[in-house]
């Protein structure tokens, strides 16, 4: 069982906020599967844990190592949905969740790609190699990509686009090692023409 065999959960992440008022248990998705009370399970979360979470979407990336996740829905309605199915070895090693969608770091051929998260699964960008990856709630998507060659190609580089369709833009290159990026609350502060916080 994958619950049993998988490493550890790796990520969880919130996707959305309960608002005031908002029931205590999250509405069943469409196309969920619900669990029931003693059925064998294959997900990755025990029922007795997903029921505790707060209302609202939680992404998951599980499997039996690292190398070999995929991407998971779970709400507290007792609603586990695998959302990526890739064969072993050639998972998801990052993702970024938010109100205005999922991006992922996937490798389907072995090399992690940048993906979003279309309605029939992860849908390839034309980005190239990612690593670590995040979108915001406006939909703007921050990603690092790994060296691609010697010489000037031998940098990591943070890019930023507007929207995961957007061209990409380099904010920033480096050559030692840049391992996680995270988008937080601060992404959303407004900047003067002189480059400033407001």
């Amino acid at each position: 069982m994958l619950a049993r065999a998988m490493v550890g959960l790796v990520m969880l992440a919130a996707a959305g906020c309960a608002s005031a008022g908002a029931a205590a248990t999250s509405p069943t998705p469409a196309g969920c599967q619900a669990r029931r009370a003693g059925q064998p399970t294959s997900h990755p979360v025990p029922r007795t844990v997903a029921r505790r979470l707060p209302a609202g979407l939680f992404y998951v990336l599980a499997g039996p190592n690292d190398t070999s996740l995929n991407l998971w829905q779970v709400s507290n309605a007792g609603c586990e949905r695998q959302l990526t199915h890739n064969r072993r070895g050639f998972g998801v090693s990052d993702f970024g969740a938010s109100r205005a969608g999922v991006i992922l770091s996937e490798a389907p051929t072995g090399v992690d790609q940048l993906a979003r998260l279309g309605p029939h699964g992860p849908v390839l960008l034309p980005d190239g190699f990612v690593s670590t990856v995040g979108i915001d709630p406006a939909g703007r998507v921050v990603y690092i990509r790994p060296p691609t060659g010697p010489g000037r190609k031998n940098v990591f580089q943070v890019v930023v686009k507007k929207s995961y369709r957007s061209a990409p833009h380099v904010l920033y290159r480096q050559k030692a090692t840049l391992i996680a990026l995270r988008m937080g609350a601060e992404t959303a502060h407004r900047h003067d023409r002189r480059g400033r916080c407001r």
